[in-house]
Formats: C-alpha cells, structure tokens, sequence
C-alpha cells in the first residue's frame, strides 16, 4: 500500500523493473494518481507489470478552480495527455474523481467540469461535494463567510447525512452564486451521463468501456 507511489518516475521503474527480474505475476491498481507523473515511461512500465485499474485526481475541469483556488498545479493539457496515454491499454480501467461546490463554484466552472468529463476517455467517475474539515483552509473560509450551516460536530456524529457508500449524498455547505440544490443537480446529471455512456458501450460493471469499442 502506497499512497504516493507516483512521487518519483525512477523509483517507479526501478520498482517495476524488480517486479519483472522476479517474475511476479500479480495484479494491482492506483487512487490518486496525479496526472503530472504519468508520463508514457511510468504508464507503459506500470501495465506490464500488472496495472489494471487507476484513478486519476482531476479533481475540477475548470482550470480557475483547479488552479487559483485549489492551488493544484495541474494544467489541462497534462490530464488529457496523461488519460490519452492510459487509454491506449484497452484493458486499463481508467476512473477518476472530481470535486465540486468549492465556495467560489459557478454555474460556469461546473459546466466546464461537465465538458472535460465527456471529452476524455473515462471507464467510470466519482463525484464528491467540497468538504470543509476542521483546520483546513477551506473551513476557515466557510467560517469567515458563514457558510456553514450547524457545526462540524454534527456532521462528523450523523456522516450517512452526507457520505454514503464512499458517494456524496448532500453538500455541506453552498458557493456564494449557488444554491446547493444545483450542486445536486449537476452531481446527478454526471452520474446519469456516466451510466448511460457505459450502457450505451455495453460495458459490463468494473469493466473498461474502451474493451468492447
């Protein structure tokens, strides 16, 4: 288990290249990955050791989002580059996460998020509503703006009201330019274009659509 398995390209190869020199034949996936360090090298060496399934951390398909308020530093160029190449592994289950209802969220950046989504070549996506956790930055701002509704307390002694399943079921708290109805709204029209796209592709569950294009 390793949750930053990608920090360094040469640990990686060296890492596959031991997997190889012993013969292991094993199977294994990737949360988190960030899209900087996929490059081709990684990715090829990573499938040939037993990769079948990643999940990239996009995050937003707004680069103002992405970039000035979540101080990310992942350019767009870099995820559609990096999908593109897993994609070319048709057995490789891509997913990836989003995030959406950062406080200066707009109808306009979601529709941004939407237009990547359906642009790249994904198997699967989650959708999660921003979270304010106590001593981030993101709570101070809530608190500064009063933007929370009740007290973390009460999130954290009834979170079914809110995670289910690992999937968003209401937002926490709402942007300044939208209500949070909206943010459902778009959360469920993601997910009713992800279902669709896989039924569409006769893509069985887990399965990667690309494998039966």
């Amino acid at each position: 288990m390793d949750d930053n398995l990608l920090m360094e390209e040469a640990f990686v190869l060296e890492l596959c290249d031991l997997i190889m020199r012993e013969g292991l034949d094993i199977q294994f996936e990737i949360g988190g990955a960030d899209a900087r360090k996929l490059t081709s090298p990684v990715i090829d060496a990573l499938v040939t050791t037993g990769l079948i399934r990643i999940f990239i951390a996009i995050k937003s398909g707004s680069e103002y989002i992405r970039n000035k308020v979540m101080r990310k530093g992942l350019r767009t160029d870099h995820i559609y580059n990096a999908v593109d190449r897993c994609a070319r592994y048709k057995h490789l289950y891509i997913s990836s996460y989003f995030i959406i209802g950062m406080p200066q969220e707009t109808e306009e950046t979601l529709e941004e998020t939407f237009n990547m989504i359906s642009r790249l070549p994904l198997d699967s996506f989650a959708i999660f509503f921003a979270t304010p956790y106590p001593g981030t930055e993101l709570f101070n701002y809530c608190l500064q703006y009063e933007m929370l509704e009740g007290s973390f307390e009460d999130y954290m002694e009834n979170p079914n009201i809110f995670h289910k399943n690992d999937v968003s079921i209401l937002p926490y708290f709402k942007p300044h330019k939208l209500t949070k109805n909206q943010l459902i709204q778009f959360r469920d029209r993601c997910i009713d274009f992800r279902e669709s796209r896989r039924i569409k592709a006769g893509a069985k569950p887990g399965f990667p659509i690309r494998l039966v294009e």
